[in-house]
C-alpha cells in the first residue's frame, strides 16, 4: 500500500512540475522586445508611434533616452496596424523624462481584445519636442 501511495504522489509531484513548467513558458510568449522609436511631439496634440502586436496581458513598458521636457504617455489598442486607436491606459496616464530605467505602463489593450498597441506621447509645453527611445508593447 506504500508503493502506491509513493507513486501516486510522485506522478502528482511530476504533473505539477509540467504544468508548473508550461504555465512560466506561455507567460513569456510575448513581444517584450524593445524597439527604438524617435517622434516628433508637438504642443497639445498626441502623436503616435508605430503600433505592435500585443500578446499577452502584461505592462507595456517605456524608456526615454532622450526628450527635452518630460511627456505624458499613453497606450492606445487598436485591432489593425493601421487606423483608429483606442486610449487602453489602466489608472493615471504616466509622465516620462529621460531615464535608464523603464517605465512600466498598466493597459487593457489585450483585455478588449485589441490586436496591437501603440503608444501615445503628449505634452503641454510650448515647444516642438523630439522623443528618442526604447518600448515593448509586452513586458516579463
Amino acid at each position: 500500500m506504500k508503493k502506491i501511495v509513493k507513486k501516486v504522489v510522485a506522478m502528482m509531484m511530476a504533473g505539477g512540475m509540467l504544468l508548473s513548467m508550461s504555465g512560466s513558458d506561455v507567460f513569456a510568449k510575448g513581444n517584450y522586445t524593445d524597439a527604438l522609436f524617435t517622434c516628433f511631439a508637438v504642443p497639445s496634440t498626441t502623436k503616435y508611434i508605430s503600433p505592435r502586436e500585443k500578446l499577452d496581458a502584461t505592462s507595456a513598458t517605456v524608456k526615454l533616452t532622450q526628450a527635452v521636457t518630460p511627456v505624458t504617455v499613453r497606450v492606445y489598442g487598436s485591432s489593425l496596424d493601421t487606423g483608429t486607436a483606442y486610449n487602453c491606459t489602466y489608472g493615471t496616464p504616466k509622465v516620462v523624462g529621460v531615464s535608464d530605467k523603464y517605465t512600466y505602463l498598466p493597459n487593457l489593450v489585450k483585455e478588449r481584445n485589441y490586436r496591437y498597441a501603440r503608444l501615445g506621447f503628449s505634452h503641454s509645453g510650448s515647444s516642438n519636442v523630439i522623443l528618442i527611445g526604447w518600448w515593448s508593447p509586452d513586458s516579463i
